[in-house]
């Protein structure tokens, strides 16, 4: 009986282990007030196939999730979201620009780069929630890496 409740233990701590955190922007807002950290926001859509790459390989290695984890609040945010977000003491909505169309206007916000917005986008807020960093290009576990020790 001993050795089943130890297997059980370890099958169900390996589904959490490596897993990320990620927060809504609401969650962000209330958690900044008491262990204020850096946010990560990876801004993404459904049909963008860089995107999963992305989210399937560099936001799945075991050195990112550990120090996202440990060091950011991490937000994965659909930038054709329609719900409204309250961030930082203001609201957003999604902005359509067709019948099936749009984009919610944080993405715009917080993603912008070049006057452009592309998706991938990864952004770095610091504490205070200026930008301290976008791309909007994909971004290989060693570059990301590179960035989060620079931004933490």
């Amino acid at each position: 009986m001993k050795q089943i409740s130890v297997v059980l233990l370890f099958f169900f701590s390996s589904l959490t282990f490596g897993q990320l955190k990620t927060y809504s922007f609401e969650e962000v807002d209330v958690l900044q007030k008491s262990d204020p950290k850096p946010v990560f926001i990876f801004i993404h859509t459904d049909w963008c196939k860089v995107c999963h790459l992305m989210k399937n390989t560099t936001l799945k290695n075991k050195r990112i999730i550990k120090k996202l984890n440990n060091d950011f609040y991490t937000i994965m945010f659909n930038g054709e979201s329609k719900e409204d977000i309250i961030f930082h003491n203001q609201k957003y909505v999604y902005k359509p620009s067709g019948p099936t169309t749009g984009t919610h206007e944080l993405a715009y916000e917080i993603g912008m780069l070049d006057g452009q917005l592309a998706f991938p986008t990864t952004c770095i807020l610091d504490k205070n929630y200026d930008i301290v960093f976008q791309f909007n290009m994909s971004l290989s576990k060693n570059e990301l890496m590179m960035i989060l020790n620079k931004t933490d």
